[in-house]
């Protein structure tokens, strides 16, 4: 039975997209996304980040399409609907944009997205906390700092803030 483990184990692992480079695995989840295709932009993402495990960018880039996915799922979302599925999404995503900063803490722009995950899923103080860290790595964010605004002057809805 061990000689069958083994040979499980060293046999490759086979991807569905397979492709060569992150930057395409980006631009391919990017086109699917916006062609409202967001589960499977979802999948692309997942592939990289299983392919390129080290990389800040694939769990940024995994991160944003889940967060893109939960706003979708959320936006057609009936009042009584079980949010079981957009939990695993956010969960999914929170850990996504951890992994980025954790693989590259100077990396605003997962600060920026998590800070968004977190406004949407009803934590106002810990986005502000996030996008501030953000703003403090790279003050030029237009987007972060509208965010930020908005959350602090109570104008912040269920969108969660403009920057995704």
């Amino acid at each position: 039975m061990d000689d069958m483990q083994d040979d499980a184990a060293e046999q490759p692992v086979s991807f569905r997209y397979n492709f060569d480079t992150l930057d395409d695995y980006i631009a391919t989840s990017e086109k699917i996304g916006q062609d409202g295709r967001l589960e499977e932009a979802v999948d692309v993402m997942r592939e990289a980040a299983r392919r390129f495990p080290e990389s800040a960018r694939a769990q940024h880039g995994l991160g944003l399409a889940l967060l893109l996915a939960l706003k979708a799922d959320l936006s057609v979302r009936e009042l009584w609907e079980y949010l079981a599925d957009e939990e695993e999404l956010a969960e999914e995503a929170h850990s996504a944009f951890q992994g980025a900063i954790e693989r590259d803490p100077g990396y605003f722009d997962a600060y920026a997205s998590l800070g968004t995950l977190l406004a949407l899923r009803g934590r106002p103080a810990k986005a502000a906390e996030v996008w501030e860290k953000s703003l403090s790595l790279n003050p030029d964010q237009p987007d972060v700092k509208a965010s930020l605004e908005e959350l602090r002057s109570g104008q912040v809805g269920d969108e969660g803030a403009a920057q995704a």
